[in-house]
């Protein structure tokens, strides 16, 4: 049942499939400037939270491999998805939104092992 662990990161993979291959006509439309990058910045900080958080679960470890793999994953997943985005009806690779990808995996990455560490050290 330890393959159970990798559930929420698996739920969160197809959550982002779903939002960011979506037809843009079919999201909530916003006025606010910026608003895109900060969803892309959190949407990509939880991914590498769960996947971190997953693996420490499952391989009950904590290591920098666990952080390393966790962001790899989460930058790569956010890359393909931006990459093919393009095949969905009006959508389009953002430069931005990689970079939002990407800064949200490591931040996330890197506030959850400070975390998981400062608990498993209490």
């Amino acid at each position: 049942m330890r393959q159970l662990n990798f559930l929420p990161s698996i739920g969160w993979a197809i959550i982002l499939l779903f939002l960011l291959l979506s037809p843009r006509s079919q999201l909530p439309q916003t006025t606010i400037n910026g608003l895109d990058i900060i969803v892309h910045f959190l949407l990509y900080s939880i991914f590498s939270f769960l996947l971190i958080r997953d693996q420490k679960a499952f391989y009950n470890i904590l290591e920098s491999k666990t952080l390393w793999t966790g962001i790899f994953i989460s930058v790569f997943y956010g890359t393909i998805l931006e990459v093919i985005q393009p095949l969905v009806a009006d959508r389009t690779t953002e430069f931005s939104d990689f970079l939002a990808n990407f800064t949200g995996a490591v931040t996330g990455g890197v506030i959850t092992m400070k975390f998981i560490k400062s608990r498993h050290d209490d």
